[in-house]
């Protein structure tokens, strides 16, 4: 990828929870790009790190709470160092988000249209009828019938998967260069996440949207990643373009991963050892380390410097080594 196709430049991205004196880290010197018209896909399990990250992007994580560190430059400009006005204009025209649970999401004294017209007006010199007429384009190209009606509708008179895909439409509404989608397919149905995928897909081409798709799920990740990072205990341990890193994982904990995806061949379905670590547990060197069967001494001492195994694909891994991975993504 060229220099000038980075679209969102993420840079040692540090984040702690303050609690009393002590801050506990919860995001570890991260390193992401964005390039133009491309998704990176950000896996891993819960309470790694990945939706705040996402909050941290958008600065909506609260200064009380959280400390920032680190650079975020969307097309050069670092937001880190923009004021809560700016920050305002930039969200839902530069930047918008899709959030995991969509009723959450909607005001339930509004209608549809309502939540439409009210981010055009904001963002653009729109008058109401103009506004509404784009809600409705956006809303048939999202695939939903009877757009007329729906923009009258509230809410709660729509199902998850229609809020979804309305929450998709407002977000595009305005052309973001950054589309970030945290865990937007988690909560539906099989069909549902299939036609959003797909049309996720399909809208990205059409206005070159770069997006930052989080989620658990390595098979959707699989689908719509052009580029994936792989998150534990807030360090991205593996990145690498999603064919390579499917084919050729380096770090055991993408090796876990992939090995614990329900495939079509005849192998036994294989559990990461251990559980979840909690964000206060304290460790030395690879946090990975206590549920690695790599594991060896040299892993304590480890300062979590990526290896480079391609200029394409890096791992955090004091040995990297390969393992045959028969497990079918599809």
């Amino acid at each position: 990828m060229k220099k000038k196709d980075i679209v969102l430049d993420i840079k040692k991205l540090n984040i702690e929870l303050q609690t009393g004196a002590n801050g506990i880290p919860v995001v570890k010197k991260i390193d992401l790009r964005l390039y133009l018209g491309k998704t990176l896909g950000l896996i891993g399990e819960s309470g790694c790190g990945k939706s705040v990250t996402s909050l941290s992007i958008l600065r909506l994580l609260d200064a009380k709470v959280w400390n920032l560190s680190g650079e975020l430059l969307l097309k050069g400009k670092n937001l880190m160092q923009m004021s809560h006005e700016d920050m305002r204009r930039i969200r839902g025209k530069e930047m918008a988000m899709i959030t995991q649970n969509p009723m959450i999401s909607f005001n339930p004294l509004i209608t549809i249209g309502k939540h439409f017209t009210e981010t055009l007006i904001t963002h653009t010199k729109m008058r109401q009828k103009e506004a509404a007429k784009v809600g409705i384009e956006m809303l048939q190209r999202m695939g939903l019938q009877n757009a007329h009606k729906l923009m009258d509708l509230y809410p709660f008179q729509c199902s998850g998967g229609m809020l979804q895909r309305v929450m998709i439409a407002i977000a595009l509404s305005m052309s973001p260069a950054v589309l970030i989608a945290d865990e937007p397919t988690t909560s539906l149905d099989v069909t549902i996440q299939h036609q959003i995928i797909c049309q996720m897909i399909d809208l990205k081409r059409k206005y070159d949207t770069s997006i930052l798709f989080i989620s658990h799920d390595l098979g959707v990740i699989a689908r719509i990643a052009d580029e994936v990072a792989v998150m534990y205990r807030g360090y991205i341990v593996e990145k690498a373009p999603v064919e390579v890193l499917l084919k050729n994982p380096q770090h055991p904990y993408t090796q876990a991963l992939i090995l614990s995806k329900p495939a079509f061949q005849k192998r036994r379905l294989e559990a990461i050892k251990g559980a979840p670590p909690r964000i206060t547990e304290k460790y030395q060197g690879c946090p990975f380390a206590d549920r690695c069967e790599y594991a060896h001494n040299r892993c304590l001492q480890y300062d979590m410097a990526p290896k480079i195994i391609d200029p394409l694909h890096q791992v955090c891994c004091i040995q990297a080594r390969g393992i045959e991975v028969n497990a079918c993504i599809s």
